[in-house]
């Protein structure tokens, strides 16, 4: 478990930085990432599961600069994350 926390975290690094000025590759990962997880059965019912787990954790880390402007930003883009990565799951099955 702790590894694909890991990787959550390592693939949320990568990409982060980058949103809004390479967002065709970002894409391109996420899809990778969706096709993978297909591959191996991950119900992609689980992944809009992760975006919510994600912004608990930020809020309960930092409740003190977690603003409602600032977690309605990061839902925005879990959001926009998940839904690549599921869409690639689905083209997979």
């Amino acid at each position: 478990m702790q590894k694909h926390a890991d990787n959550v975290i390592s693939l949320l690094d990568a990409i982060l930085p980058m949103l809004g000025q390479h967002n065709e590759y970002i894409e391109e990962l996420l899809i990778q990432v969706g096709h993978r997880h297909a591959k191996i059965g991950v119900n992609p019912g689980f992944f809009p599961y992760i975006g919510e787990s994600l912004i608990c954790t930020l809020t309960r880390a930092n409740p003190n600069e977690m603003s409602d402007e600032i977690g309605e930003a990061w839902e925005e883009v879990f959001g926009a994350i998940i839904r690549v990565i599921v869409k690639a799951a689905l083209d997979v099955y």
